[in-house]
């Protein structure tokens, strides 16, 4: 009987940072970041870990963007064009082989803590680790 092995949360995301970095939407450790949201610099992307329900037959994972920009009419152009990226999309991930689905269209949106507008785009991976 074959063996499955699960998806792992950060090699995903760092997978989708690899996909997202290949479109030219920015650049692992310069503005593209995992896990956290640094305060500069201004313009960046990250990509977090988010809870969901436990997976059943197929595998599953959530994981949040959040696009900061220096004013709302950028921040959202580019969470857009991300979202329209990633959404009811097979992307080719190094590691994974699925489909990405948007929880929702672009926003909400806040500001951080210097009051610069973050737009968030939740997302639901579910797919299977490919066999390299």
């Amino acid at each position: 009987m074959p063996t499955t092995r699960r998806v792992d949360p950060l090699q995903l995301i760092e997978d989708v940072a690899t996909y997202l970095q290949g479109l030219g939407y920015g650049t692992k450790g310069s503005n593209l970041f995992l896990l956290t949201l640094p305060a500069t610099p201004v313009v960046c992307r990250s990509i977090h870990l988010t809870g969901g329900p436990q997976p059943n037959a197929l595998d599953f994972q959530r994981f949040q963007i959040l696009v900061r920009d220096t004013d709302i009419t950028s921040a959202h152009t580019t969470a857009q064009s991300i979202w329209q990226a990633l959404d009811q999309k097979k992307p080719d991930l190094a590691r994974f082989a699925g489909w990405v689905q948007a929880d929702h269209p672009v926003g909400p949106r806040f500001v951080d803590q210097n009051n610069r507008p973050v737009m968030t785009l939740n997302f639901l991976f579910t797919g299977t680790v490919r066999v390299i």
